[in-house]
Parts: structure tokens; C-alpha cells; sequence
């Protein structure tokens, strides 16, 4: 009776991990037999009284996040009142080591403690419990009908079959490391490539060539981010929702490839690479035939990995040629001011509503109207953002003393300082109508204003207000263009060029 009455250490962890509700795919998932729960408790007072437990201890490690899956919900078919959720991560610990972890809690706290995580980031892993990766299985159902799980058609190749699970009841944890806190190990595996398959890295130009030979296979790709689609959520058959995003890559042989990107989080990432700067290495991207054109087309999967800038010869031969790259020829060709056409608010809206079959310029005009929204007394994160000075993404405001450089893990360049610029949403209006929410930015926002962004940072709430009243309901002259994504043309960007008070 003391056996129960006083189990070791492991032993309460087990027994706080492991229900006797817990459905038997649940215990198959983790590592053990399915009979487990009909033997929890025979093991518990087994190990107790040998003194020796089959059960690893809780360890805790650091590393650096090569994948972040999507949050998935799981609810017992057996046991209808039980639910949580799981997320899986791929965990690199060092160049030559990578690991998976998955997490296992209740939705809501599953989704409080990853939601700040992000592919890049250094982390700090607490009390997870190793176990083997179990051995592949085929297709087959079971006989009661189920199909059995293969955990490994979810994971990349991982060079060690140890994988981890972090149990939030267990006190698992997994914490972001700020740049300036972590080990410089850490930070310098970052951006070593993570290469699966073959091995073998594709230029676009020789990609490009053998698509429709490789069908059906996966490949690793290097290329320079060209532009981005839009980031979309479809909902499927299933019942879940799905984000999607199409990026296009180029090279010195090749003018564009697409590739799909699924995933919340391929989505975040690719949101954060920068048009003809940023270097990319995807592994495992699936070759596929698009069923709606018959042409062979790139997409992520569940084993694709990512990583911006990797240290590979490649990716410096791709540096050498961006850096003598022309870069006006890619930008779209807008006449002089001075020689735009006069146009209507109305007309501009419809611009933005139009549909286009190609890519590229679409509108351009000048029109004269009024400064109808010029929020200059309003909240200042609405007016002012701080961005880095290379990649220019945006860091939150008001910026955290903790965190004085660029927090996007795809910036070329780490600890880079950033600087705060005017991010100002106006409307204008004439007669024919208003343009809502244009954007003005940069030196054409200072010129508005009167004023640098520290100058205005400097005044007080009544000196802003009175500002905005000089300024309000003004009669201006503004420049505008409207272009056309070469990823989506159902794309469009509206850009303020030039802007005057008359």
C-alpha cells in the first residue's frame, strides 16, 4: 500500500500525463502499447518497488525553430467529453541536429503559449520527455476500421529517432529567447540549411527546365524572393480553414517560379520577406500537376522547411548577382507628374476594382481634391511606425527597450537598429466620391506634416491637434498609381506619389 500511497517523481508524471480516459490511439500517438491504460497502474507500482523506472525523466534544452505546424484539435471518439489540441515544432539544437517536439494541451492556453513563435526564433525548451520516433507503417486500416497514424509522414527526415513531447500539464514550456539573450550557438544555426532528400539544391533556371520529369517528386530550391501574392484563408471540405500564399522566386537564369506556400505560419514568414533582397532555400517542395491547367506547379508541404539567407555558395553567387542588378527594369515605368492626366476619386476606385490580364502598371492620374481624414491628433501607434532600416518590417509600438533591434529572423542583417517613420492613413474627396485609407509614408509624409518624425514625436497633445486643423479639409493635388501583382492580378496597390497643398 505504500507503493501508492508515496510514488517517485516520474511516477506522479506519468500518472498527471496519463488518464485511465485516455482513448488507446492516444497512448499508440505517444509512444505507448495501446492496452496502456489497462497497465498504468501495474507499471506505476512496478517501478516504484524495483526502484527503476521505463519512463525517461523531464530534460530541458535551447535551440532555434526550423518549422512551426498549424494548431490541430483532436476530441476522443470513445470518450466524447475529452479534447485538447496539439502543435508540432521542429527544433534545431545544433548544425548537425534537428528534433521534433509536440505539444499537447488545452486549445486556448496551447495557442497563448505559441502564438508569439515563430520559425527563426531562439527558444527555450522546459520539461519535455524524450521518446523514440516509432516505426513507419503502411496505409492499412485497422480491423476495427481506423486507419492507422504514421507520425513520420508529418515530420522531415530527422537525423536522430528521438522526438520530444511537452505536455502543458506536465509544466512543459516553450519560450522565445530575445536576440540579445541568446546563446551565439543558437543564433548561428539560424540560417545553416537544413537540406532533406537528396541533398541536392536546385537553381531556378535548371528547375525550371525539368518540372514536368520531376512530377510528383520534392525537390530543394534556392532563389531570390521577387513579389508576393495575397495572403488568403479558404475553408475546406473538412470543415477547417486553410492560410495560402504564393511567393515568386528569380535567379540569373530564371525571370520567376511560383510556389504555394501553405500554412499559417509559411504565410507569416513569407509576409516578411523582402522583394529582391531577401534569399531563400526551401526543402521538400512538392512538384505537382495543377488540375485546373495540366501544368506542373510548386507547392509547400507538411515536411517543407524554410530558411532566409542560408549559408550555402549558392546563395552567394545569388548575392553577387542581386548586387549588380539593375533593379529599375523590374519596377514599373511611370510617366512625369507633370504629364498624368487629370482624373476623379471615382475613377481611381474604379481602377482598384477592375480586373486586369496583365501585370504591371495599370492607372496612373493626378487629381484635385480635399484632405478630408488627417488624423494627426490621433493614437500614435496609428501614425508612426518603427521599421528596420534594412528590411523595413515593422517592429510594435511603442517599441520595447528589451528588444533595441529588428525582430524580423529573416533581415539580413542581426541587431540592426531601427527607425521610426510617419505611416499615415488619409482620405480625399471630390465630387465624384472619397478615397478611403491611402497611405502616406516616408519623406512625402514629412513634407505634409511640415516636420521630421522626431519633431512631431515632440509635440504635445494640443500642438498635434492644431496641426491637424491647418491641414484638414485643405484643397491638395496628389499623384497616384495603381499596379498589378506579376504573383495575383486580382492584386492591386494604390500608391500616393506626390501630394501638394494648393
Amino acid at each position: 500500500m505504500s507503493a501508492f500511497l508515496a510514488p517517485d517523481q516520474n511516477d506522479f508524471l506519468i500518472e498527471s500525463k496519463f488518464k485511465a480516459s485516455d482513448p488507446p490511439e492516444i497512448y499508440q500517438f505517444r509512444g505507448l502499447p495501446a492496452d496502456a491504460k489497462d497497465q498504468r497502474h501495474l507499471l506505476m507500482v512496478s517501478n516504484f518497488i524495483n526502484g527503476s523506472s521505463n519512463f525517461p525523466s523531464l530534460i530541458s534544452f535551447d535551440g532555434a525553430i526550423l518549422r512551426k505546424d498549424d494548431i490541430k484539435e483532436w476530441t476522443s471518439k470513445k470518450n466524447p467529453g475529452m479534447s485538447g489540441a496539439l502543435q508540432r515544432f521542429i527544433i534545431r539544437t545544433s548544425v548537425e541536429n534537428w528534433t521534433a517536439v509536440t505539444c499537447w494541451g488545452p486549445v486556448g492556453q496551447l495557442k497563448e503559449m505559441t502564438e508569439d513563435l515563430h520559425v527563426g526564433d531562439s527558444v527555450s525548451i522546459r520539461n519535455v520527455r524524450p521518446k523514440s520516433l516509432p516505426e513507419p507503417v503502411n496505409s492499412e486500416e485497422n480491423a476495427d476500421g481506423v486507419r492507422k497514424f504514421d507520425v513520420r509522414s508529418y515530420l522531415p527526415p530527422l537525423p536522430s529517432d528521438t522526438i520530444y513531447d511537452l505536455d502543458m500539464n506536465n509544466n512543459g514550456q516553450i519560450n522565445t529567447l530575445f536576440r540579445q539573450d541568446s546563446r551565439p550557438e543558437i543564433l548561428a544555426i539560424t540560417r545553416a540549411p537544413p537540406l532533406i532528400g537528396s541533398g541536392n539544391v536546385f537553381p531556378l533556371g535548371l528547375l525550371e527546365m525539368m518540372l514536368a520529369s520531376l512530377v510528383g517528386k520534392g525537390v530543394n530550391l534556392i532563389g531570390i524572393v521577387k513579389e508576393k501574392g495575397r495572403a488568403t484563408v479558404l475553408d475546406t471540405k473538412y470543415g477547417s480553414r486553410v492560410h495560402k500564399m504564393t511567393v515568386r522566386l528569380f535567379d540569373q537564369d530564371c525571370s520567376g517560379l511560383n510556389i504555394t506556400l501553405w500554412g499559417e505560419e509559411h504565410t507569416f514568414m513569407a509576409g516578411r520577406f523582402i522583394s529582391f533582397q531577401t534569399t531563400v532555400l526551401l526543402s521538400e517542395v512538392r512538384i505537382s500537376k495543377d488540375s485546373r491547367t495540366g501544368l506542373p506547379s510548386l507547392a509547400s508541404t507538411g515536411k517543407t522547411l524554410i530558411t532566409a539567407y542560408p549559408h550555402l555558395p549558392a546563395a552567394v553567387t545569388l548575392t553577387s548577382f542581386l548586387t549588380a542588378l539593375d533593379l529599375s527594369k523590374y519596377r514599373p515605368v511611370v510617366p512625369a507628374i507633370a504629364t498624368l492626366n487629370r482624373v476623379s476619386c471615382r475613377a481611381v476606385r474604379e481602377a482598384m476594382q477592375s480586373q486586369s490580364a496583365c501585370s504591371g502598371l495599370l492607372f496612373a492620374g493626378r487629381a484635385a481634391c480635399y484632405l478630408t481624414a488627417f488624423n494627426l491628433d490621433g493614437p500614435l501607434e496609428r501614425l508612426i511606425t518603427f521599421r528596420c532600416e534594412t528590411c523595413h518590417v515593422k517592429v510594435p509600438f511603442p517599441f520595447p527597450q528589451t528588444r533595441n533591434c529588428c525582430s524580423n529572423n529573416f533581415c539580413p542583417q542581426l541587431y540592426q537598429a531601427v527607425q521610426p517613420s510617419f505611416d499615415i492613413l488619409c482620405n480625399f474627396t471630390d465630387g465624384s466620391g472619397t478615397l478611403s485609407n491611402v497611405r502616406l509614408t516616408g519623406a512625402l509624409a514629412e513634407s505634409a506634416v511640415g516636420m521630421t518624425v522626431e519633431e512631431f514625436l515632440n509635440l504635445s497633445m494640443a500642438a498635434r491637434e492644431s496641426l491637424k486643423w491647418d491641414k484638414l479639409f485643405e484643397v491638395v493635388d496628389i499623384a497616384v498609381t495603381v499596379t498589378v501583382s506579376e504573383v495575383d492580378l486580382f492584386k492591386k496597390t494604390l500608391e500616393l506619389i506626390d501630394l501638394i497643398f494648393l
